[in-house]
């Protein structure tokens, strides 16, 4: 009858209706987790600056050893001569002014800075080789070169911390703690390390955190919970 045909039409419009429903929330739901996934932002490298002395070669060093799947640390070039037990390709590259200026001039380096007379720079090389292993890189830069490098990063992410010493005073105990500096090598790098802290402090947004590292392990876990929070790491 018609009402029966009338019946039956509603009933398959109102399954239709609830059906087209259920895909939409459906959907939804979906694009929200999917959203939720890729709020953290991934990033192409980790760069560590601050004044000389703060402990961050020793944070990156602790970093590598608790989690060595995730992090690798990105090679600078140096034309300063080698320390006592620094190792040619594992602490730095180190070369002569002239080949640095060679390879400056050709375009090789993301940045390149002269600092107490001396040139340092992170090549596009080095950092492309940490990337190909699946590794997160991981640069050690003074401030001077943190700013060349953040204009020249282009479209890749970095996440910029600056570690601080607790006091000046305590950065002198740690510099002269290492007994291979004179003292008009001390106060250089001190009167650096003076200069860069006045940085940061007028230009508090250039860095994404800023830690004082007072205690080594309290420090490296503050960084895994950053590196986590804001990094997908």
């Amino acid at each position: 009858s018609f009402c029966t045909l009338l019946m039956a039409s509603l009933l398959l419009l109102l399954f239709a209706a609830v059906g087209a429903m259920l895909v939409l929330a459906w959907t939804s739901f979906r694009l929200r987790k999917s959203k939720s996934r890729g709020t953290r932002a991934k990033v192409d490298a980790i760069v560590l600056s601050g004044p000389s002395g703060v402990g961050k070669g020793t944070l990156i060093k602790r970093l590598m050893e608790t989690r060595p799947d995730t992090f690798a640390f990105c090679v600078s070039h140096t034309s300063r001569p080698p320390r006592d037990g620094e190792v040619d390709g594992v602490n730095y590259h180190f070369s002569s002014k002239s080949n640095m200026q060679t390879m400056l001039e050709k375009g090789e380096f993301l940045e390149c800075c002269e600092v107490h007379g001396n040139m340092y720079g992170t090549s596009r090389s080095a950092l492309r080789e940490v990337q190909a292993s699946g590794k997160v890189p991981i640069i050690e830069i003074d401030v001077q070169g943190a700013q060349k490098l953040k204009k020249q990063q282009g479209d890749m992410s970095f996440y910029y911390m600056f570690i601080n010493a607790p006091s000046v005073e305590e950065l002198e105990k740690r510099i002269r703690g290492r007994g291979q500096e004179s003292d008009d090598k001390v106060q250089t790098r001190l009167n650096t390390a003076r200069a860069e802290i006045a940085f940061m402090e007028a230009n508090r947004s250039f860095f994404d955190k800023v830690l004082t590292n007072v205690d080594l392990e309290e420090s490296l876990a503050v960084m895994n919970r950053l590196f986590k929070l804001y990094c997908g790491l």
